[in-house]
């Protein structure tokens, strides 16, 4: 299963959180819907949270790249 990377403003998890609390609130991130659409951000977020990602620039950069 591939992952479909959606903007914010339909993303299944942060769609409903306040902008301003998004950062945050991804960082408390410990689970995401199978097959719902998601952000990249909250991907991200989630498996930085899980410990399977290790931020050394490159993942901002992946992020800035990803089309949605």
């Amino acid at each position: 299963m591939e992952t479909e990377f959606v903007p914010e403003a339909q993303c299944s998890v942060c769609s409903a959180w306040p902008p301003q609390d998004r950062a945050s609130k991804r960082a408390l991130l410990d689970e995401i819907p199978l097959g719902k659409p998601i952000c990249p951000r909250c991907f991200v977020a989630f498996w930085k949270n899980m410990g399977m990602l290790n931020d050394d620039g490159g993942i901002e950069q992946w992020l800035e790249g990803v089309k949605h």
